[in-house]
């Protein structure tokens, strides 16, 4: 087993394997099954200055961005999994359109995962912190206080 994502189909389909017979795919359970069903995906959001000075046209392009039809060629072209519900999955592996269903049917909590959900001026330190302690686990005392303090640093003042 990977715990990877599922950009790395192609790498397994270069290596002769076939994606639906040779390799599947499933959402990991709940270290805690209180907490329901939750995945954490990756996501970049598409941003608009507030003073744009084309901001009509950017609006008009962020929306055929988003169509089903774009949607469906794009990530069609790419592997990946459409932003839109309405954009069909047709063309993703067999693994991946079951997946799909599941976090549709099972009613998936989406979370954004740490890096596009956490502020930058936290994210940059906290990683040279998760590798301190990966380097130094009787270190994790200290690591935490020291992740305490980036937050509360950045938090009084935002």
């Amino acid at each position: 087993m990977i715990l990877i994502g599922n950009w790395y189909e192609g790498q397994l389909m270069a290596a002769g394997l076939t994606v639906g017979k040779d390799v599947g795919a499933f959402i990991l359970p709940a270290i805690d099954p209180k907490v329901g069903n939750v995945i954490i995906y990756e996501a970049a959001p598409m941003l608009l200055g507030k003073n744009a000075p084309s901001k009509d046209a950017a609006l008009k392009i962020a929306d055929w961005w988003m169509s089903p039809e774009t949607q469906y060629n794009w990530c069609k072209l790419l592997g990946f999994v459409p932003s839109n519900k309405k954009t069909s999955t047709d063309f993703l592996s067999v693994p991946m359109q079951k997946i799909v269903k599941q976090i549709g049917e099972k009613k998936y909590r989406l979370i954004n995962r740490f890096w596009e959900a956490t502020p930058t001026d936290i994210c940059e330190e906290a990683v040279d912190k998760f590798a301190e302690f990966i380097l130094a686990p009787d270190k994790m005392d200290q690591v935490l206080a020291d992740l305490q303090k980036i937050a509360d640093i950045y938090w009084s003042s935002h």
